[in-house]
């Protein structure tokens, strides 16, 4: 692909989360849902992914929204996630706390201009 093809991020700020990161933060938000399973369902698992696909083809019909994004002001260096770092501690003590999706004690806030993420 040509540079100007190039996917960029939607908030620069920070790194890309990782695609085991968007699955698992995809599955966390199932535990919120209650749903009817359908015949075609194989079990309770699939009847969630067939909920989501309904909800992804009525989203994608919505108008747009461009400001959407992330949320947050730290980032897991473990997965990626971005979350909001708790108020009760002081960032510029550096404290790292535990990711909610991936249990890893790699939260860190982000300084703009500063992309951290998985592997860095």
């Amino acid at each position: 692909t040509s540079p100007s093809l190039a996917p960029v991020l939607v908030d620069e700020s920070f790194a890309e989360t990782s695609q085991d990161a968007k699955d698992l933060s995809l599955v966390h938000a199932w535990t919120t849902w209650n749903i009817p399973k359908p015949p075609r369902a194989c079990c309770n698992f699939h009847a969630y992914v067939y909920s989501t696909e309904r909800c992804l083809l009525a989203l994608v019909q919505k108008p747009c929204f461009p400001s959407f994004g992330p949320l947050g002001n730290a980032q897991c260096g473990a997965c990626g996630c971005v979350v909001e770092y708790p108020t009760e501690l002081d960032a510029g003590d550096g404290d790292e706390v535990e990711c909610d999706i991936c249990l890893e004690k790699r939260v860190r806030p982000v300084a703009q201009g500063e992309a951290r993420g998985p592997g860095r």
